[in-house]
C-alpha cells in the first residue's frame, strides 16, 4: 500500500506547529532561572510564538509561564506577561490581565495590560477602561479610552457617553486626538465636543482628527463657515478633509430633503 501523501501546505503547517512547540518548550526551560534578564528573554520567545496563527498546541504551556510571570516582583517581567496574556483565550488568563490592569498595579504594567485587553475585546474590560479614564496619568487615560472605543458592543459605548465626552474635552491634547480618531458612535453631544476641538484650529493633528470625526454629521452654519476657510489651509491633508466634510454635509442635506 502506498503511504498517504499529505498536501504540501499541510506538511508546512505541521512543521511550523512542531517548530513552535519545540521553541515554546525551550523557552519554558529557559524561564527556570533567578536571572530576570533571562526570564524576560524567555517570555519574549513565548510571545513570538503566540503571535503566530495557531497557538492551540502551545497555549497551555505558555499560559502557565505567563501566569507565573504576572506575579513576579520585577516590573519588566510583569510587563512582558501583560503583553503575552493578550494573545491567550482562556478565562483564567483574562482574569489575570484584568488584575494587572487595575489601579493597584504600577502605571507601566497597567498601561501594557490595558493595551493587551483591547486585543481580548472582552466586555469584562469595561470597568478597567472606565477606571483608567479617571487616572491622573494621561497615558493611562489615553489607552483606556482607546480600549473603550474598541469594544464591539456599541451599546456599551452609548451607555458610557459621559466618559467619551470627558476624553473629548481632556486637558491633554493626545487624549483628545486618540478619542477623535477612534470614535465609533454618533451623538449630538459628541458633535458639539468635536466642533469645540475644531474651533481651536491648532495643532494640526487635533484639527485633522476633528475633521475626520465630523464626517457623517450635518453641519451647523458656523461650523460650515470655519471648514470652508480650511479649504485654503497650508496643509494638503487638512484641505482634503475639509472638502470631504463639506461634501458629506451636502449629501446628508440632499438625502434629508428627499424624505420630505
Amino acid at each position: 500500500m502506498l503511504p498517504l501523501l499529505l498536501p504540501a501546505c499541510s506538511k508546512n503547517v505541521a512543521l511550523k506547529t512542531s517548530g513552535s512547540i519545540k521553541k515554546t518548550k525551550k523557552a519554558v526551560r529557559l524561564y527556570e532561572t533567578d536571572n530576570w534578564h533571562i526570564k524576560q528573554k524567555a517570555i519574549r520567545k513565548i510571545i513570538k510564538e503566540l503571535k503566530k496563527n495557531d497557538i492551540s498546541r502551545i497555549e497551555n504551556a505558555a499560559e502557565k509561564i505567563l501566569l507565573q510571570a504576572s506575579m513576579d516582583n520585577h516590573t519588566a517581567i510583569q510587563i512582558e506577561a501583560s503583553i503575552g496574556l493578550g494573545y491567550l483565550k482562556s478565562r483564567t488568563s483574562l482574569s489575570m490581565l484584568l488584575a494587572l490592569a487595575a489601579p493597584s498595579s504600577s502605571d507601566n504594567v497597567r498601561w501594557y495590560a490595558i493595551q493587551s485587553l483591547k486585543r481580548r475585546n472582552s466586555p469584562l474590560a469595561l470597568k478597567v477602561y472606565l477606571l483608567g479614564i479617571q487616572s491622573k496619568d494621561w497615558v493611562i487615560r489615553e489607552v483606556s479610552i482607546i480600549g473603550l472605543l474598541s469594544l464591539r458592543e456599541k451599546n456599551q459605548q452609548k451607555e458610557n457617553l459621559p466618559a467619551i465626552l470627558q476624553c473629548l474635552n481632556d486637558a491633554t491634547i493626545p487624549v483628545r486626538i486618540s478619542t477623535l480618531i477612534n470614535l465609533q458612535i454618533q451623538d449630538r453631544r459628541i458633535y458639539r465636543a468635536i466642533i469645540k476641538n475644531l474651533y481651536r484650529k491648532k495643532p494640526s493633528a487635533l484639527l485633522t482628527a476633528s475633521l475626520e470625526a465630523i464626517r457623517g454629521y450635518m453641519l451647523d452654519e458656523k461650523t460650515k463657515d470655519i471648514i470652508i476657510e480650511m479649504l485654503s489651509h497650508p496643509s494638503t491633508r487638512i484641505r482634503i478633509l475639509a472638502l470631504r466634510a463639506l461634501k458629506e454635509d451636502r449629501k446628508i442635506r440632499l438625502d434629508k430633503s428627499r424624505h420630505y
